[in-house]
């Protein structure tokens, strides 16, 4: 078997390759420039990858999504409804959508971070920050009582989010969401 890995925006590539080639040892693992061998890959670990390469994969038996969804293979041209898509679960995925979250609230994208929030607050109602989050947004948005419950269970698992400085130092919000949470705390 040929596994093609191909990731553009993590970080930790290296890390990927060594865990992948932990479970797969006796499988070749190749990238874009190994076009070459593009006919041999039947499995695909990707990331956004070119419409243009998944449709020269084609003994491709299955692929795995390193996104947070599908939605980026399933949006390409080329993909053969008839391959089977699983999405890896990756233990920081919760925290880098959360991030992303409140990257959207400081741009002003207000309803899809609070969207995003809430989504994490069901996949993970302990999430405290998102809790706290939610509660800024919220409050903003005059949901006294949404807001009210979700700083009670905010603070409830992790109290650090009444301190201002430590949201604003440690934690290191956006500005915008800082300002937010400064209005709740001091019920402006």
């Amino acid at each position: 078997m040929t596994i093609l890995f191909h990731n553009t925006t993590f970080d930790k590539i290296d890390v990927w390759k060594k865990t992948i080639k932990k479970y797969f040892k006796n499988e070749k693992i190749i990238s874009l420039k190994d076009y070459k061998n593009f006919h041999d890959v039947n499995c695909a670990i990707i990331w956004n990858l070119p419409d243009n390469i998944l449709s020269r994969l084609k003994n491709l038996q299955v692929i795995f999504s390193m996104g947070a969804g599908v939605d980026h293979i399933l949006k390409l041209k080329n993909y053969n409804k008839k391959i089977p898509i699983i999405r890896i679960k990756d233990e920081e995925m919760g925290e880098r959508i959360a991030n992303y979250s409140l990257a959207l609230y400081q741009i002003g994208q207000t309803q899809k971070a609070v969207q995003t929030m809430k989504s994490l607050v069901r996949k993970y109602p302990n999430l405290a920050d998102m809790r706290a989050a939610l509660t800024a947004c919220l409050w903003e948005q005059n949901k006294k009582g949404e807001a009210e419950s979700d700083w009670v269970a905010a603070v409830g698992v992790d109290p650090r989010y009444q301190d201002l400085d430590w949201v604003t130092n440690v934690r290191r919000w956006p500005p915008k969401l800082i300002n937010s949470l400064e209005k709740f705390i001091k019920i402006e």
